[in-house]
This record gives structure tokens, C-alpha cells and sequence, in this order.
């Protein structure tokens, strides 16, 4: 690692210690954090990897396919998130907040710095072979894993809201259409299975979609300048008496469905029900449905409660 005293205050270059990087190409990095970059990165694939330096397995696969899922998560301008060599500021490194122990390290810095709005920027660098006497530590699948856990952990878009709400729409458009018993569509009869299919993926949906809008909200709390249109949504116009009042009138609109077909079939005992089985579905759903919005907006606002220590 080396420092060096510049006029807006430290700037740190960092780069790995086994001499697969060129010392002599600091210049650029520093160059750039003077022109008010935060974090520069170098980019490997841009510069040039000599024969031997990286592995095919990590060259082709590993660092590109992480490199792009860590793009779409973070949005940062990086082409190469595990390079080596990279410099930024003593300031920008307090912001990042890095907490990692592992690989993932060199991800994280990313994903935080972007986070955090620092202005980040790469420039071709070359790599070559390292002259260790040992081998390398980096395990390809194990340290593979731990960066993919680590972006899916910061990933509560793709992880989370966008599985989930697709998932809750397509539930309650087969509970829509089914409600009133077997449809017809394009020469499939769509039965009772299609109904106990949308019973699940409306829970299952409305669950996974309740997880990423905490997981927005708790991202945007840990970087409050990370801009999300739906945490900023909730964190502006939830109440916790609105969501339990939908909560309320899901459950007790099933509850009073569930009743009406329990008399029912009291009146009518020893007589089929076939008929009523396709709303009882769509009821006990209402109401498992309605719970869920109530029990989980007590924990949103707990998020969200004045006394919550915000950073």
C-alpha cells in the first residue's frame, strides 16, 4: 500500500503484493483522484493480461459474469470489480463503510462507493504474472460463492421485489379468473390446481416482494444517499395505520366469505359443495394475505420509528 499527500488531502493506492501489477503506473490514479474522483479502479481486461496471469476459468468466467451482476446491482462505471490496483481518497474510504473480511472486499468498495454517490472511474492497467513462491490464495469456487452472496445480499431489486411482485400479480390474476370456478383459456381448462397455484404465488409473491421493500428501506437507511424511488416512496407516505386498515378489511373480508360458506353448508349438510370450493380458496387466501400486511408493517415502522438509531 502507498500514500501520498495531495491538496484535497490523502490519497491511498492499493494494488496486490505479489508484483502483478506495475508500480510505475500510479501516475494515471493519482492524476484522476485529483481531478475530484473518489475512487479509481483499474481494469484489467482494458490494459492487458500477459499469458499465465489470470486463469481461464477467471478470466472468461468468474470476473466477467461477477463483474456484470456487480454492475447491475451497483450501477457503477466498473468493467473490472476484482482488480488489484486502485486508489481513492482517505475521506471516500471512511464513507464506504467496508465491513467485508474476504474476496468480497474488493466489491464492496465498489457497491458502497456508489452507493454513497463518490464519483468513481477506471483506466486500463496491465497484468501480469505474479512471482510468488507459493500458491495463490484465492479458492476459485469458494471465493466465487462468497462475492455472489455478498451482491445478491445487496441486491434486494433482483432478489427480492421484482421476483416477488411478478409472482403476486400473476397470483391474484389466477385467483380473479378462478374465483367463480373453472375457466377456460386457449383450450386449457384451468381448474382447482390453477386456483391453489395462484393461492401460492399471491402469498408466496406478496412475502418476497414485503422482503425487498425492508431490504430497500434498510439499504437506504445504511446509505442515505442511495436514491430508490420505492424506499423513498414508503419511507414518505407509509402509515402504519393505513396498511393495518388493508390488512384488516383483507381479513375480515375473508373471514366473512369463509362464514357465509360455513352456514351454508350447514343448511345445506349432506349436499356437495363443489361449488363454493373455488371461493373458499380465494377467502382463506384473503385472509392469510391479510395477516401478513398487518403483522409486517408493524416491523416496517418499526424501521421507520423516530427512536430507530438512522446513521
Amino acid at each position: 500500500m502507498a500514500g501520498i499527500e495531495a491538496a484535497d488531502g490523502e490519497i491511498i493506492v492499493i494494488g496486490d503484493s505479489d508484483d502483478s501489477y506495475d508500480w510505475s503506473d500510479i501516475g494515471p490514479f493519482i492524476q484522476r483522484i485529483q481531478e475530484g474522483y473518489d475512487l479509481v479502479m483499474g481494469n484489467r481486461f482494458k490494459g492487458g493480461i500477459e499469458q499465465g496471469a489470470m486463469p481461464p476459468l477467471h478470466r472468461y468466467l468468474g470476473n466477467p459474469v461477477l463483474s456484470l451482476i456487480a454492475r447491475i446491482v451497483s450501477h457503477a462505471p466498473v468493467g473490472d470489480f476484482h482488480c488489484g490496483m486502485r486508489a481513492f481518497t482517505k475521506a471516500a474510504y471512511r464513507q464506504m463503510g467496508l465491513m467485508t473480511l474476504g474476496m468480497e472486499f474488493a466489491s464492496e468498495m465498489v457497491i458502497n462507493a456508489s452507493r454513497n454517490a463518490l464519483r468513481i472511474t477506471e483506466i486500463p492497467i496491465k497484468l501480469f504474472p505474479d512471482k510468488r513462491s507459493h500458491p495463490p490464495h484465492l479458492r476459485s469456487f469458494h471465493d466465487g460463492w462468497r462475492h455472489l452472496r455478498f451482491l445478491m445480499t445487496y441486491a434486494p431489486d433482483h432478489l427480492f421485489a421484482i421476483p416477488g411482485a411478478l409472482m403476486l400479480i400473476l397470483g391474484l390474476a389466477l385467483q380473479l379468473a378462478l374465483v367463480n370456478g373453472p375457466a377456460h383459456l386457449f383450450g386449457f381448462s384451468l381448474g382447482i390446481h390453477f386456483l391453489a397455484l395462484g393461492s401460492l404465488l399471491t402469498l408466496g409473491g406478496y412475502n418476497v416482494l414485503n422482503l425487498g421493500i425492508l431490504g430497500k428501506v434498510i439499504v437506504t437507511l445504511k446509505h442515505p444517499k442511495m436514491e430508490s424511488r420505492i424506499a423513498s416512496w414508503f419511507m414518505e407516505r407509509f402509515s402504519l395505520e393505513g396498511w393495518l386498515i388493508l390488512g384488516g378489511l383483507l381479513t375480515l373480508g375473508g373471514l366473512a366469505t369463509d362464514t357465509v360458506i360455513f352456514f351454508d353448508w350447514i343448511h345445506r349438510i349432506g349436499e356437495p359443495m363443489e361449488g363454493s370450493v373455488h371461493l373458499a380458496f380465494v377467502a382463506s387466501t384473503a385472509i392469510v394475505l391479510g395477516l401478513n400486511v398487518m403483522l409486517s408493517s408493524f416491523l416496517l415502522n418499526l424501521l421507520l420509528s423516530e427512536d430507530w438509531p438512522h446513521h
